[in-house]
């Protein structure tokens, strides 16, 4: 089972997973089957890396929209920056949209890499960049 599997299984149940340091912590274990604590268990260090850049992406700004794998930045009215797994590399480009028009307008690639840290790294200058020197951001995220 993959790690994204495993999350949305645990808060199914109506329990929830956090992180402590190097910790996982499970609220509500009671409720979750021995086959998905054993997972749990086997998944571990994937389950706390997945936590720990979505604490990382929370801190920068950005919206989760799946554990581990997909999160959202506002970077202004008609502009969003995404940042996913894809393949196993991290790939974050910009969307900007036409209001009143379904499709984007223009999509840029900023960064793609293996390495969650650096793509963010490299996602939170482009976004620095732009809160700094256009007048239509969105300045306090």
């Amino acid at each position: 089972m993959n790690v994204f599997s495993l999350l949305e299984e645990v808060m199914e149940h109506g329990s929830e997973l956090a992180l402590d340091g190097d910790k996982l912590i499970v609220y509500r274990a009671k409720s979750l089957p021995c086959s998905l604590l054993k997972e749990l268990k086997l998944n571990k260090d994937k389950i706390l890396e997945a936590l720990r850049n979505d604490k990382s992406a929370k801190e920068s700004g950005f919206i989760v929209g799946i554990s581990g794998l997909i999160y959202e930045f506002i970077l202004d009215k008609q502009s969003r920056i995404y940042l996913e797994l894809i393949n196993n590399k991290w790939c974050a480009w910009r969307e900007l949209y036409q209001i009143g028009k379904l499709d984007t307008t223009y999509v840029k690639t900023i960064e793609t890499g293996n390495k969650f840290e650096y793509v963010l790294l490299k996602v939170k200058k482009y976004i620095d960049f732009h809160q700094n020197n256009s007048p239509f951001c969105l300045k306090n995220q």
